[in-house]
């Protein structure tokens, strides 16, 4: 039978046993860790999957240490503290390579997302002399209520076969109004900084849909719009092509500092643990 590369690991944490240990029961071990690897994964997720892993680390440096410790029984306790007990460098690894490979799953299960951006004037034009020169202080906000409203947005959903596309990607099974709802929250509109122009964002799955959207959006809007209303494509959506989530250096760069914080606080708190419980493993000299 072909070894996985998860076996090939826990065969190298099994060295940390004693070889009479690993003789007698390796093989039984080996089956066991294949059965919970096997639980972990049917629980799915990334952290179902890091949980597994670091428990199995920690409990393999405990066990061994214990063994190591019962082995040793009739040697004194200081000559076997400075020859046993695993360096601090020794355990600070033990932990932060499950924790750092947790980030790295975490990385690779979350869904890369794409913004798409682009740019309009809308205006208010004068369809007669009474309207002339007026001045609305919500027209805006209400342009924006209109590019949003499900009236607009169901027409781009059906378009695109949207709630297939949610699905696809880890939704629960929706109908029209469902991915109506999930794609209004994915757009953002506001004013571009000191113009009257107005930005249309939208996050999502695929660069190229994306930029497809947004120009869809602003299509059917400008047919929505009502009458005395005057909408401008300036700049269109074009194709993302660096995803904006998740954020890679960050959760990097947060995930080793954390990893190395806690992987310090374990390895310092189970060598100060092993010190203060190996007395009685250890047999009267």
């Amino acid at each position: 039978m072909k070894t996985s590369r998860s076996e090939k690991t826990y065969s190298l944490l099994l060295r940390l046993y004693p070889l009479a240990f690993r003789e007698d029961f390796g093989e039984a071990m080996t089956q066991h860790f294949r059965d919970q690897l096997n639980d972990a994964r049917k629980k799915g997720g990334a952290g179902a999957l890091a949980t597994f892993w670091i428990t199995i680390g920690m409990d393999t440096c405990v066990a061994s240490v214990r063994a190591r410790l019962e082995k040793e029984g009739s040697k004194k306790k200081s000559d076997f503290m400075k020859a046993k007990v695993p360096s601090f460098g020794f355990l600070f690894v033990a932990f932060w390579l499950p924790l750092l490979a947790a980030v790295g799953i975490y990385l690779i299960r979350q869904p890369k997302e794409y913004l798409a951006v682009a740019r309009i004037a809308v205006q208010k034009t004068a369809v007669d002399a009474n309207t002339s020169g007026s001045y609305d202080p919500y027209f805006l906000q209400t342009q924006f209520e209109i590019i949003k409203s499900g009236v607009t947005l169901e027409e781009v959903v059906r378009g695109f076969g949207l709630e297939r596309k949610f699905i696809e990607n880890g939704k629960d099974r929706i109908g029209v109004g469902g991915a109506v709802e999930l794609l209004r929250q994915r757009i953002r509109i506001e004013q571009s900084r000191n113009t009257a122009l107005t930005e249309i964002r939208v996050k999502w799955f695929d660069g190229d849909e994306a930029a497809q959207l947004v120009n869809r959006i602003i299509e059917v809007y400008r047919t929505k719009a009502r009458r005395g209303v005057s909408v401008e494509l300036l700049d269109r959506a074009e194709r993302s092509m660096r995803p904006v989530s998740p954020n890679v250096p960050l959760i990097v760069t947060a995930g080793f500092f954390m990893s190395s914080l806690m992987s310090a606080l374990g390895a310092w708190s189970l060598r100060f643990a092993l010190r203060r419980n190996s007395s009685p493993a250890i047999a009267p000299a």
